[in-house]
């Protein structure tokens, strides 16, 4: 019965065709949660491992079975009919044909069907465990594994069962195993971008500030400056799949900015994370400790060391959660500074993501910091909320950001009989078109806009918008 075609092959060959559609990628999921606030030296932590597709052409296979009740199983997973199919296996279980491995074989279907992975792969090794000469249930187990993120145990099953298939399913297996080596090699990336902005050192546009009965003259330095440079971010990423679903994630990252008119202003930050990644069909989760140290205007700025944790979970074929937690050490070189800003940020967020179709996903979110140091008046709390999106059509591809968020200051300014409170709009535009990529270099246009009002407006009330052009590439 099993060592012909099955009928669990076709429903894994018709799901692989199913998954090679144009439409929103991890990429484009990635930018849209974890856009980065205009804030110096503050760095979301990024990252996500998505299988990659295969593109096969649909399988024609005609299955029967000789007795009946066998035949409308059969027709039942074709037809992913599984409340009837269930209805069915009752049934067959007090049948004179009952056959414990078919029995296997359908509730592994079925539980693989509802995303019940772990399950499901239980089934399929209780069936292989009675019958070792079994041909295509051993191909299925190994698409399960796959599907189920379990990487290195998928390599095995695919290299076991490949000399017995025939010559097209082998093809189909050397694509998996491609795919599987693929994963496990280091990602690179790269993305550059043309910068220029009226206020690189994030100033009021005041030219007063008045304290008190006390109107006071701003300096030239202290006002908005103009700077032209580029931005750049190149990195490495390597996922080590030690077992199962447990895996060691590490990160190298090195990105800034550089100012050839404003060299004051420029900077360089250098990050490392290594830690533990856990990961199947529905969900994921990380821990991963990091270090970063800064540079700015060339001169050593800061070092900032913590922890990072990262949980998704899918909701609904359509519906993914993704909770974030950071926990971070600043540590200054200067002294001055470090007498007033050494401390820690806490960092959390929690974003809803909808896949209301290929081309289009829409999510929305609540962002939540908390910044402590030594100075106490410079403690705050920020309170945000963001909402965006990514469409893509074909070539085509849009993505769309709006971030709103308060920040409460917990003391009295050391100016102002006043605590400061400021309010925070962010909007981001990107567009791009893959048909004017080069050797995988995609250009993208982008339009950024960002305004805070504070109720100390003559020191912190700022706000501006910029369009420019980013080149990135990942491989």
């Amino acid at each position: 019965m099993y060592h012909r075609l099955t009928v669990l092959t076709v429903l894994s060959l018709v799901s692989i065709t199913a998954q090679a559609v144009d439409g929103i990628t991890q990429a484009d999921i990635e930018a849209t949660v974890l856009t980065p606030e205009p804030v110096k030296f503050e760095r979301n932590l990024q990252m996500d491992i998505q299988a990659p597709t295969v593109e096969v052409i649909e399988p024609q296979v005609e299955i029967g079975q000789s007795d009946d009740l066998v035949a409308r199983i059969n027709q039942a997973l074709v037809a992913k009919e599984w409340a009837l199919l269930e209805s069915l296996l009752i049934e067959y279980r007090q049948s004179e044909v009952y056959n414990v491995g078919f029995d296997n074989y359908a509730q592994g279907a079925m539980l693989r069907s509802q995303g019940k992975y772990k399950a499901a792969i239980s089934k399929f090794e209780q069936l292989l465990a009675q019958d070792t000469e079994l041909i295509y249930p051993k191909f299925d187990y190994a698409i399960m594994l796959y599907e189920n993120k379990q990487y290195r145990q998928s390599q095995q099953a695919f290299e076991a069962v490949r000399p017995k298939l025939p010559a097209p399913i082998q093809a189909i297996v050397d694509q998996y195993l491609k795919n599987i080596d693929q994963a496990s090699k280091v990602d690179f990336r790269y993305s550059a971008q043309y910068e220029q902005t009226d206020n690189v050192n994030n100033a009021s546009s005041s030219p007063t500030v008045k304290v008190g009965d006390w109107l006071m003259q701003r300096t030239e330095d202290s006002l908005p400056q103009s700077a032209n440079g580029v931005r750049y971010n190149t990195g490495a990423n390597k996922v080590y799949n030690i077992t199962g679903n447990h895996y060691w994630y590490n990160d190298v990252d090195v990105s800034g900015v550089h100012y050839w008119d404003n060299r004051e202003f420029s900077e360089t930050t250098g990050t490392i994370e290594s830690g533990y990644l856990y990961q199947d069909f529905q969900r994921q989760f990380q821990l991963t400790p990091m270090i970063s140290y800064n540079l700015l205007g060339g001169n050593p700025y800061n070092l900032q060391y913590g922890l990072s944790a990262r949980y998704q979970q899918s909701l609904t074929p359509k519906m993914r959660l993704s909770l974030n937690a950071q926990h971070y050490q600043k540590r200054y070189e200067e002294d001055g500074i470090a007498k007033r800003y050494n401390g820690y940020l806490n960092a959390e967020s929690a974003h809803l993501m909808w896949f209301k179709s290929p081309k289009l996903m829409l999510m929305g979110g609540v962002e939540l910091s908390q910044d402590r140091v030594a100075d106490n008046v410079e403690n705050s709390t920020k309170q945000g909320v963001m909402i965006g999106g990514t469409w893509t059509d074909g070539a085509i591809g849009v993505r769309l950001n709006a971030r709103y968020a308060v920040r409460r200051f917990d003391h009295e300014h050391y100016l102002f009989d006043v605590i400061r409170r400021d309010e925070e709009q962010r909007y981001t535009t990107t567009l791009w078109h893959n048909k004017i990529a080069y050797k995988g270099w995609l250009p993208k246009l982008n339009y950024q806009y960002h305004k805070i009002d504070s109720n100390i407006p003559d020191l912190y009330s700022r706000s501006g918008g910029e369009f420019f052009v980013s080149i990135d590439r990942s491989f």
